[in-house]
């Protein structure tokens, strides 16, 4: 598979479920057992775009575990006979010195080149590496994410009937969580709205004037949304179901004009949520 047709293949699938009415980041549960791709031979976190797109295709397994065929193998295991993998993508630095007059250069720029993993449901022989199922957690106030939040330093001041990012006074407004059908929405919420805060000038320095329709508004929405659903995935609960015609008609719209756009939201949605976790990015 050639990288364009990777991002065209994410594309379309984004789109076809947008234009039903259902982004694919949306689940109806929380996760009970592991809310975030990860490879557990190599104890890591998948990232960005690969992140996004192994969670969507995590839906027929009962594991958010990956790996490649080689790794599977040489931890004892085997894709069964028939099992068909998942196209993600492994970035490639490439650094390029330049002599002038002055001085010495250097010059830095990524590719990427698809390459394929397999969820470990789809092996035999690593039943030692089966997640432990974690318990469901109440949707109330939730102390940890209370004191996560907090630690952000962004500013929260209360709104009657609102929830918004104000870049003038760097601040976001929300209305109490009693005006949420749960919790969880609340915090889904909160997440979107401080996933804006991340791209103030004192932090992560996006452009955030784009106008309401345009693509760089679409693209910052979805910069946001993303950032909510890595945070809900973060803190295992469910509140993503902001589904309304303004987003998804924008959102659809920018990711027809532009295949890439969907990897440079979902690169800008991880710096997003680290900032706001940085302990565990």
């Amino acid at each position: 598979m050639k990288t364009d047709e990777f991002f065209e293949n994410v594309t379309n699938r984004v789109l076809t479920a947008i234009e039903e009415g259902t982004p694919p980041w949306v689940k109806p549960w929380a996760t009970l057992s592991i809310p975030w791709p990860e490879n557990p031979l190599t104890q890591k976190r998948y990232q960005g775009l690969n992140a996004f797109w192994l969670d969507i295709n995590d839906m027929p397994y009962a594991r958010n575990q990956w790996a490649t065929f080689n790794q599977i193998r040489d931890a004892g295991g085997m894709v069964r006979k028939g099992e068909k993998g998942t196209h993600i993508l492994r970035p490639i630095e490439l650094k390029k010195a330049f002599n002038d007059a002055a001085e010495e250069t250097e010059e830095s720029r990524v590719l990427f080149t698809p390459y394929v993993v397999f969820n470990l449901a789809q092996a035999d022989g690593l039943d030692h590496l089966k997640p432990v199922p974690r318990e469901p957690k109440p949707v109330e106030r939730r102390p940890d994410i209370d004191e996560a939040i907090a630690r952000t330093g962004i500013t929260i001041l209360p709104d009657d009937n609102r929830c918004f990012y104000r870049p003038s006074t760097d601040t976001v407004h929300m209305v109490p969580f009693e005006f949420f059908e749960d919790a969880a929405k609340g915090y889904a919420t909160t997440f979107h709205e401080l996933g804006h805060a991340t791209g103030s000038d004192k932090r992560l320095a996006r452009d955030l004037t784009g106008t309401f329709k345009s693509h760089a508004y679409a693209g910052e929405e979805l910069i946001a949304e993303m950032t909510s659903a890595f945070m809900c995935h973060h803190f295992g609960i469910d509140g993503l179901d902001r589904h309304h015609g303004a987003y998804l008609e924008g959102w659809a719209k920018m990711l027809r004009d532009d295949k890439k756009a969907i990897l440079r939201a979902a690169g800008a949605a991880q710096k997003a949520f680290r900032h706001l976790v940085p302990e565990v990015a």
